[in-house]
């Protein structure tokens, strides 16, 4: 499963679905059960995704890619872009 592309690139169409939810909660308000799930993405984004970004940029140089590019692939998908890279799943 982890050695499949497909799992990966779907693991990220699922973190960018995270992304437009989170970014919904923003823009419409976050209540009720929703505010928890925003909560949670908030989370994830605002936190783990940028102290994953050092990891990121170092797979991402190993891989011969831009740091800037790698910082931001990370920020957008965080461990679901740098892992398949960095077991050579992936090459981006």
């Amino acid at each position: 499963m982890f050695k499949n592309p497909l799992f990966w690139y779907a693991s990220m169409a699922v973190t960018a679905l995270g992304w437009f939810i989170f970014i919904l909660g923003l823009l419409l308000g976050a209540g009720g059960a929703f505010k928890s799930l925003w909560i949670l993405l908030a989370l994830i984004f605002l936190v783990i995704h940028p102290l994953e970004i050092p990891i990121g940029m170092k797979v991402g140089e190993r891989a011969g890619l831009e740091k800037g590019i790698s910082a931001l692939k990370t920020l957008a998908f965080g461990l679901t872009w740098w892992i398949p890279v960095k077991m050579g799943v992936i090459h981006d």
